[in-house]
């Protein structure tokens, strides 16, 4: 396993070997030159529609190969793992060929699924309430070094990340479902589907609302513990001072 430095130094590498955003932006617009000076430039619509097909052949291209399928379709690849990158970027191609609303709400719906499907390998993996306990006593038990807090800290923050990614994506499920009852949508089922995919969000943030409640109240009964032992610790110095005289 590597540790944190060597992967950051690693990244770091990776990232000042790649092309710069500079060299990027002039190489696309001299293509775009040399395409328009050889066949002319093409109508917004025509360019639309070859936008499309493009982002789709990617998809095919990429789920061709058997990293980009495995990392597609299973559930083990979850935030942080070597193969998420490619996950997340397939879906952001595969979005792209999503056009109307209706196309949009299952692609919002599926992707919803999949993340928290990948919640719940994490969870499953080393458990929110186990990760808060591990952390805690960590934090009491000094000589414990950090690399075991680290850790559980790197697991929580995968799952905040999950949950908030989930969040994202709601966030534009419900812009689709606005344009679909604008546009009066007469796909009965899918709109019962949202429906129902909303309300069970909004229980399990009940849910995830109450549990930050009882961490709250765990956490001012921790402090007064540990102001009640400071209090005793003070008293029984004090004690032993004046007995010494």
């Amino acid at each position: 396993m590597m540790n944190l430095k060597t992967r950051f130094n690693l990244w770091k590498l990776k990232k000042s070997s790649g092309p710069s955003m500079a060299f990027k932006f002039g190489l696309s617009r001299k293509l775009d030159a040399a395409w328009d000076a050889k066949h002319g430039r093409l109508p917004w619509y025509q360019l639309v529609a070859l936008h499309k097909v493009g982002a789709f052949a990617v998809v095919v291209l990429l789920l061709a190969t058997s990293g980009g399928a495995y990392a597609y379709n299973s559930t083990e690849v979850t935030e942080g793992t070597a193969l998420y990158s490619v996950k997340e970027a397939i879906e952001k191609v595969e979005e792209v060929t999503k056009v109307t609303p209706e196309a949009k709400a299952k692609f919002y719906l599926k992707k919803i699924e999949r993340r928290e499907a990948e919640q719940e390998i994490l969870k499953k993996k080393m458990p929110v309430v186990e990760l808060r306990k591990e952390i805690k006593s960590i934090e009491k038990d000094a000589k414990v070094g950090t690399q075991e807090k680290l850790k559980a800290e790197v697991e929580e923050r995968k799952i905040r990340r999950t949950e908030k990614s989930i969040e994202r994506v709601e966030e534009q499920l419900e812009k689709a479902r606005q344009i679909m009852e604008k546009t009066e949508s007469k796909n009965i089922k899918l709109r019962e589907e949202i429906k129902f995919k909303v309300e069970e969000r909004l229980e399990k943030r009940k849910k995830q609302l109450e549990i930050k409640v009882e961490e709250q109240k765990e956490k001012r009964e921790d402090l007064k513990e540990e102001r009640q032992s400071r209090i005793n610790e003070r008293k029984e110095k004090r004690l032993q001072i004046e007995r010494s005289f």
